[in-house]
């Protein structure tokens, strides 16, 4: 079945695109195929188709499908002829100019090296005057003491004529009652983390085993002991120390901001503590790093604050060692 004129005319577009050819001839040869493969009839050439029938040229018939025209393929692009001209490269050498200095460079001091693997950090400097710090916690962990015999105030005695029912004896500071301390380790107290622990380990070498070390958060009558803080317990007769022990609380007394689910402990909480120890015997102290100016007035009343700052002097420290009893 043959396919209509516009199909072969379609076709013969077709192909003189892609074979592009040069001259009329090869353009009369092309269609002359196209349109043969479509009618079937043989088509001759303008030089085939003159001349007398006689002396036309034999030449064979057609065949029914042709191979696939082939597809001209692109040279490649170095051989390519291109009309555009070279952009021209100027490479242009800057001179070198030696870097400028800045003054401080020269004045500033090297960064010290940095300490071998395994070293141990430094301790932070101390809150306390480095020179007093060993005199300032004696002074505030001191408790009455009895020394030697009161020579002048049992003449005293004597001479007016009472009754002499015990040995008079001077008051000195002790250590001997033993000392509890408990450190806060709440949130607030996080920017002290490290002032706290060297602190408790100076005491450890101050006091020895006198000592008796409990940590807490907020306020030790929510929870204090010495592991995990699973493990604490609201402070009662099972943490309380025996009569005449001095108690030592490092914290803030809930001053410091406030964070996410830590609740700041209130000062009602600190006196109901203080009043506790007080019943049992024992005296409390509370060195703050907060200033004196920001301490309720009540606690002052019930227990002995201490500004952790190198303000603090031994006098204002041991002042109230008389009425630790």
């Amino acid at each position: 079945m043959s396919r209509g004129p516009s199909s072969s005319l379609g076709d013969l577009a077709h192909a003189l695109a892609h074979l592009r050819p040069a001259d009329d001839t090869t353009r009369e040869a092309i269609a002359a195929i196209v349109m043969a493969r479509d009618t079937g009839a043989v088509v001759l050439s303008r030089s085939e188709s003159a001349g007398p029938p006689s002396e036309r040229p034999e030449r064979p018939p057609l065949p029914r499908s042709f191979p696939p025209a082939p597809v001209p393929t692109s040279p490649p692009l170095d051989s390519r002829e291109t009309t555009e001209e070279p952009v021209p490269v100027i490479i242009t050498r800057l001179p070198r100019t030696p870097p400028v200095v800045p003054p401080w460079v020269l004045s500033t001091s090297p960064l010290p090296e940095p300490p071998p693997p395994g070293t141990a950090a430094p301790e932070p400097d101390s809150l306390l005057e480095p020179r007093r710090s060993r005199a300032l916690l004696g002074a505030m962990l001191a408790t009455h003491g009895e020394g030697q015999i009161d020579l002048e105030s049992l003449v005293r005695i004597i001479s007016s004529g009472r009754a002499l029912r015990d040995l008079p004896r001077r008051s000195v500071p002790t250590l001997a009652h033993g000392v509890q301390l408990l450190l806060d380790r709440s949130d607030a107290m996080l920017p002290f983390h490290l002032d706290v622990t060297n602190l408790g380990r100076r005491l450890s070498q101050l006091v020895g085993e006198g000592l008796a070390l409990l940590h807490f958060s907020a306020c030790p009558t929510r929870g204090c002991g010495r592991g995990s803080r699973r493990q604490w317990k609201p402070y009662g007769p099972g943490q309380m120390p025996r009569p005449g022990t001095r108690v030592l609380c490092v914290t803030d007394l809930g001053l410091g901001a406030a964070t996410s689910g830590n609740v700041p402990a209130r000062w009602e909480e600190w006196r109901d503590f203080a009043t506790l120890l007080r019943r049992a015997g024992c005296s409390v102290g509370a060195l703050v790093p907060s200033p004196p100016e920001r301490w309720p007035s009540e606690l002052e009343q019930v227990m002995e604050l201490f500004y952790w700052d190198r303000t603090l002097t031994v006098a204002r420290a041991a002042r109230g060692m008389s009425r630790r009893r």
